[in-house]
């Protein structure tokens, strides 16, 4: 039961920090506000993907190791929006934004990976 509200936090916090950053990330150009569109769509399916094939029997630590790491960026990118509401937008928050995004679709990916190599 407990590796099954693992999986579930975990995907469900991946999904949130894919569309949570859309809202934070504002670009006066067209084309870099459709690759944040694009991220967000490839965050969707990465997480359904997830959740469809992922899945464990038991708990191991990659399960602990990856939800403090989501955590963790949760944190950051609610640090990076209290900026974004105090100063505005900037591309330093843009670019910090991006790449906590890329790094949790990053950690997801070894998340299902992790899922079939200690099955």
């Amino acid at each position: 039961m407990l590796e099954f509200l693992l999986d579930i936090l975990i995907s469900f916090m991946v999904l949130g920090i894919t569309l949570f950053s859309a809202h934070i990330i504002k670009f006066k150009s067209s084309t870099l506000e459709n690759i944040v569109a694009i991220t967000g769509l490839f965050g969707i399916l990465l997480v359904g993907t997830g959740i469809y094939i992922g899945g464990s029997v038991s708990v191991h630590a990659y399960h602990y190791i990856i939800f403090i790491v989501q955590l963790i960026i949760t944190g950051l990118l609610l640090l990076l929006y209290r900026l974004f509401k105090r100063g505005g937008p900037s591309k330093l928050i843009n670019i910090c934004s991006i790449f906590l995004v890329l790094v949790s679709l990053l950690t997801y990916v070894y998340y299902i990976n992790a899922s079939f190599i200690y099955y």
